[in-house]
């Protein structure tokens, strides 16, 4: 949701993050998505300029799933370039997944990687992967930020 708008989803207090939610959402519609979940969880949600607070905990409950022509060796969680979560894989490689509660200390964001050591038919790339976009979490109303060194870096 955060990454298709100006206005964020922002969780910044106990309560809200640890539940999950499940439906069928415009990424347009930041105000019916907030709406939806202050009703569902009996939440109050504050509109602050461009950002939307949620009241919810620095814990989220994250569910991934993967099904792939190409078999894969891995399946990853990561937060700011680290893996912070490595989900399992049937025994092909071809689907994998599960529902993991994932620490959240920061704002940051989140994206899931599946990839491969070695080139599978039928991708014969060298290391063949494949990544979602990334969500942005903001924890108590701060915005992402880069870390200095990689700021400096590029």
């Amino acid at each position: 949701m955060n990454r298709y708008n100006r206005r964020k989803v922002v969780l910044n207090s106990a309560g809200l993050g640890a539940k999950p939610i499940v439906g069928y959402f415009r990424t347009s519609d930041v105000d019916g998505f907030a709406g939806a979940l202050a009703a569902a969880f009996d939440a109050k949600v504050v509109k602050d300029g461009d950002a939307i607070e949620l009241p919810g905990p620095q814990r989220l409950v994250a569910q991934a799933s993967l099904i792939s022509v190409v078999p894969v060796d891995h399946l990853e969680i990561v937060r700011n370039g680290e893996v912070v979560a490595s989900l399992p894989l049937d025994e092909g490689g071809t689907t994998g997944g599960g529902r993991v509660e994932l620490e959240v200390p920061a704002s940051g964001w989140y994206l899931l990687r599946a990839w491969n050591s070695s080139a599978r038919h039928p991708v014969l790339d060298q290391l063949p992967f494949a990544t979602t976009s990334p969500i942005y979490v903001e924890v108590g109303a701060r915005p992402v930020r880069s870390a200095d060194w990689r700021a400096a870096t590029f």
